[in-house]
Formats: structure tokens, C-alpha cells, sequence
């Protein structure tokens, strides 16, 4: 299993007491967004993947003709 990374932020009192009333939950808030994100970024890459393998093959379809 791959370890696991720490992330550490400084905000200001105030900021920390905005984001509890509105997120009681912050790290976890957090921990999803990030989770959201990255499985975006996989999402993109594999189609962008995709095009351009399909890109290649057209080329390569038209290079026989």
C-alpha cells in the first residue's frame, strides 16, 4: 500500500470559523473535494488518452489508403 501524505494549511481564525459553520465537517469536506478532483484529472486524462490513440489510428488508417 502506498503511504499516505499529510497536507497542512494555515488560515486565519476567522476563515476556520466560517468554514466550521458551514462545513462541521472541514477535513472530510476537503478530503472529498480532493478525491473529486483527482478522479476528474483520471477522467480527463483517459479521454484525452482516448482521442489521441483514436487520432493515431485514423492517420494510420489513412497512411494505408
Amino acid at each position: 500500500m502506498a503511504p499516505e501524505r499529510v497536507i497542512s494549511i494555515s488560515i486565519s481564525e476567522a476563515d476556520w470559523k466560517t468554514l466550521r459553520s458551514i462545513q462541521p465537517q472541514p477535513v472530510d469536506w476537503l478530503k472529498d473535494k480532493i478525491r473529486e478532483t483527482v478522479e476528474q484529472a483520471r477522467q480527463t486524462s483517459t479521454v484525452a488518452a482516448a482521442g489521441a490513440q483514436a487520432q493515431v489510428a485514423e492517420k494510420a488508417r489513412g497512411a494505408h489508403h
